[in-house]
């Protein structure tokens, strides 16, 4: 019903959400808000944005916690969802075997003699080329069977682990994770969880249309570590890192980061990936056995193995990993428009990084794109500059405020200029210069 994707903004000078009564009017499709403090005084009608009537105190300011009532369902399930411990065992001795398996079939094939060997060829060679065909029919079927639709983009995908499957090994992460951080955890209290924290309740509040996120439990941890890092389980639990913050100039380039790292969680990206990863292997694993057969030397068929690894990776995995970190910028993006974050800021955030990455020589952001997992900072500033102008009239659609009429690029440019100011100073005979194309 469309009038439920409508959302009402009622956010009182302090930024709270208050709490509100809701009516519903049918006679004009509209909500009405009772006894509600709006920071502008007037009912707001919000297509493509959530419903937020949750009051601050359901969550409280030092916990963020939202119970779940309804099964988590990104898209529709697959029919059969393969076991996750044999899919990981196939894949961890499936290569070892596909060697061992190759070199014992063509150290057979060579103790026959030549005459024999052209016999069982003219023999057999239907039966090869028909189990060859059965192998990769069953493939074809197998992939064809686990397409689905990913959710806001509806871009067709592989996805063979069923979400509960996967929120199991995320349990087990999360775990370990806390095991291993449980003496770097930051208080409830400390001000870098109390922002994150803030943050965080911000996009749920904002996007309560949206029924993964509506219907996921959610929590918040701040590591007190420095490295550059945050990220969302599938179980809805939000870690962040003291590095991370360093990099963030405000709130709301906290909201696009938390953004993109929540739209990866909603977008199911972690089962889907594995998924997709997991398959490829095992293609490769058919491929290494018929290599290791059928190649007259170990050296030949190492070497050719290695290629093919190569270009497996290069060719699929990296180009992949970057295509659903580009999906989750895009969706994330749109997640903070409607929480009113300034969407400027992520470009601003991206470019920041940019500079910041080459200021300290970070290596990592020296290694060229098709290498990498992820975009480039420079690209991914570039791309959501392209998305920008949608998401700014997605935030009005939603009644946001206006948006501050300082731009964030021009903080950015004063930083680059301090930067190199810096970099004279510490050596006036070699000057900084920071290139962006």
């Amino acid at each position: 019903m469309d009038p439920l994707r409508c959302l009402i903004v009622a956010i009182k000078s302090s930024g709270r959400w208050p709490t509100s009564s809701v009516k519903y009017l049918w006679t004009t499709k509209a909500f009405k808000v009772k006894s509600c403090s709006t920071f502008c005084g007037r009912i707001h009608l919000l297509p493509r944005c959530g419903i937020v009537t949750t009051p601050t105190s359901a969550l409280g300011w030092t916990s963020l916690h939202l119970s779940s009532r309804r099964g988590l369902r990104t898209s529709q399930r697959v029919q059969w969802a393969f076991p996750p411990l044999i899919a990981a065992a196939i894949r961890l001795v499936g290569k070892p075997a596909a060697v061992v398996v190759g070199r014992f079939l063509r150290q057979r094939w060579a103790a026959v003699p030549a005459h024999e060997r052209k016999q069982l060829f003219r023999t057999h060679n239907r039966k090869l080329l028909y189990a060859a065909a059965a192998v990769a029919l069953f493939c074809l079927l197998y992939y064809e069977m686990h397409l689905e639709e990913t959710p806001f983009t509806k871009r067709k995908r592989f996805v063979v682990f069923s979400q509960q499957q996967f929120k199991e090994i995320s349990n087990q992460q999360r775990d370990m994770l806390f095991e291993a951080m449980k003496d770097q955890l930051l208080p409830s209290m400390h001000p870098a969880y109390v922002q994150v924290n803030r943050v965080a309740r911000r996009l749920i509040h904002a996007n309560q249309d949206i029924a993964i996120i509506k219907d996921q439990d959610w929590a918040v941890t701040v590591v007190g570590d420095k490295q550059k890092n945050a990220f969302v389980l599938p179980t809805g639990h939000i870690f962040v890192f003291l590095g991370m913050l360093e990099m963030i100039a405000n709130d709301d380039q906290l909201g696009i980061v938390l953004g993109h790292e929540m739209a990866h969680t909603i977008l199911g990206h972690g089962s889907e990936q594995v998924s997709l990863t997991y398959f490829i292997d095992y293609l490769v694993i058919i491929v290494m056995s018929a290599l290791w057969a059928v190649l007259p030397s170990d050296v030949l068929s190492g070497f050719t193995t290695y290629v093919i690894n190569k270009i497996v990776e290069l060719m699929l995995n990296l180009p992949y990993s970057r295509l659903l970190e580009g999906e989750a910028d895009s969706v994330g993006l749109r997640l903070s428009a409607k929480a009113c974050f300034d969407v400027r800021e992520s470009t601003a955030f991206w470019e920041r990084m940019n500079i910041v990455s080459q200021y300290e020589g970070d290596i990592s952001a020296q290694v060229p794109e098709f290498l990498s997992t992820h975009p480039t900072h420079e690209s991914r500033a570039k791309q959501l500059e392209v998305e920008v102008p949608e998401a700014i009239r997605l935030r009005a659609e939603c009644n946001c405020p206006p948006l501050p009429v300082r731009n964030p690029s021009i903080d950015v440019a004063r930083l680059k200029k301090a930067l190199e100011k810096s970099q004279a100073v510490e050596d006036p005979w070699k000057p900084f210069v920071v290139v962006i194309k």
